[in-house]
C-alpha cells in the first residue's frame, strides 16, 4: 500500500516541525528495536561510553541527539522490518549524529508519547 510516509518529501520533515531539519540514516546497534519503531515516534539517540577496562564497571550512555523524529523504518524483500531508521533531526544535531555512527555502535530510547502510554 502506498502511503505518504513511504514518500520522501520536504512534507516528512514538515510536519514534525523542523524548519532546518535533516534526513539521516541509522544502523541500530540492537537491529531488533526497529520492529517497534513507527512513523512519527520521538527518540533519543544514544552511544555506549568506555570508562574502564574494568568489564566488572557498567558502561555508561551518553545521548548524541535529543527529540528525533523516526521517518521510516527499512523494509526488507520479506517485508522484515531491518535495522536501518532514517530519522529527522535539525541540521546540527543531524551531523554529530552522523559522525558519531561512523565511529560507534548508537542505539534509539523511544522517548515520546508512545513511552507514556
Amino acid at each position: 500500500v502506498l502511503t505518504t510516509t513511504r514518500l520522501l518529501s520536504s512534507d516528512l520533515i514538515a510536519d514534525f516541525g523542523m524548519d532546518d531539519g535533516h534526513l539521516i540514516p541509522l544502523t541500530l546497534a540492537e537491529p531488533e528495536i526497529a520492529r517497534h519503531l513507527h512513523h512519527g515516534d520521538t527518540v533519543n539517540i544514544v552511544s555506549a561510553i568506555e570508562e574502564s577496562d574494568d568489564i566488572s564497571v557498567p558502561t555508561r550512555g551518553s545521548t548524541i541527539a535529543r527529540g528525533a523524529r523516526v521517518v521510516s523504518v527499512g523494509t526488507g524483500e520479506t517485508d522484515a522490518r531491518t535495522h536501518t531508521l532514517l530519522v529527522a533531526l535539525p541540521a546540527e544535531a543531524a551531523e554529530a549524529v552522523a559522525a558519531a555512527s561512523l565511529a560507534q555502535p548508537i542505539t534509539v530510547v523511544i522517548v515520546g508519547d508512545r513511552a507514556h502510554s
